[in-house]
């Protein structure tokens, strides 16, 4: 909210291009369809033969919250319970000791869960611990526990082992409409009363939903 405040009192066109929305602020808004984004996750899990769904993510985020409404409603036919699993990045701790914490809750989570079971998770980082702590508890990947990232970070998507399916967001048309946009307000032009959102292309499939 303080740095809304400050954008707003300079008093030039703002567009805003992250998927965050705070109330009261209301710039308008260039980015990905995240509703739309959890149903093509759900489908590609979906053609795989899936029937026992769930997400990892950040907890307390309305953002994540609605990527994992879209994907939960569209596996909601076959899995009456996607159970949601969230996390925190705590600053105050340290890098090891909060991955260790992570890995624990994550083993605990994954032995109460009907198998086989497809994650989703909401980024890339989060798809690769989920991964680890796979192997770390004898799960196989994508056999016992299939996991699609909800973004497409190649280096970490192929570093992991097996190689992590992600999401191919639209960054560059983003980027494009968002310039068009910003253009067009700063010759006069009036900003829209919706946002405009756009669906990813598809997915990147990898081993890890390789089923």
């Amino acid at each position: 909210r303080a740095a809304a405040r400050r954008v707003r009192a300079t008093g030039v066109p703002v567009v805003n291009i992250s998927a965050i929305e705070l109330p009261g602020v209301d710039f308008p808004r260039v980015a990905t369809d995240l509703l739309a984004a959890g149903r093509m996750a759900a489908e590609h899990l979906l053609d795989r033969g899936f029937v026992h769904f769930a997400y990892y993510g950040l907890s307390h985020r309305d953002y994540v919250d609605r990527h994992f409404s879209g994907f939960a409603r569209a596996v909601s036919a076959v899995c009456h319970d996607c159970p949601f699993y969230g996390t925190t990045f705590d600053a105050g701790v340290g890098a090891r000791t909060a991955w260790s914490t992570r890995q624990r809750g994550l083993s605990r989570w994954l032995k109460t869960m009907a198998k086989p079971a497809a994650i989703v998770t909401w980024t890339t980082e989060l798809g690769r611990e989920l991964v680890h702590a796979c192997r770390r508890n004898g799960l196989l990947v994508p056999e016992q526990v299939a996991v699609l990232a909800a973004d497409n970070d190649e280096l970490l998507c192929e570093a992991c082992s097996p190689s992590l399916s992600g999401m191919a967001l639209t960054s560059e048309r983003i980027g494009f409409e968002a310039a068009r946009l910003l253009d067009r307000m700063m010759h006069g032009g009036s900003p829209p009363k919706r946002p405009l959102l756009l669906e990813p292309t598809g997915v990147v499939a990898r081993q890890s939903t390789d089923t």
